[in-house]
């Protein structure tokens, strides 16, 4: 199991309340309205950042805009990290 942390982020505002807590090694997991966010490049250089595949295809946004993980991989995820937070 990772010491990073999964954050798991559902909105806008939650990347801003997410963003002082981000550290090297962890994962995002952008859902609902925050996958209109899966495009920006400003995440630091030592986090992976995934969009849920629902969401996107949701919000007609092409899979091939981000890195992507359908809700098994997202459980898996969750599985894989000691500390889940949701923003």
């Amino acid at each position: 199991m990772s010491q990073a942390s999964l954050h798991i982020i559902s909105n806008r505002q939650g990347v801003q309340r997410c963003e002082p807590c981000l550290a090297g090694g962890d994962t995002v997991v952008l859902i609902e309205d925050a996958v209109l966010l899966c495009r920006d490049d400003s995440w630091p250089g030592q986090i992976t950042v995934f969009a849920l595949e629902e969401d996107l295809v949701s919000r007609n946004i092409p899979a091939g805009a981000c890195n992507t993980v359908d809700y098994l991989g997202f459980v898996d995820l969750c599985c894989q990290h000691r500390h889940c937070l949701s923003w």
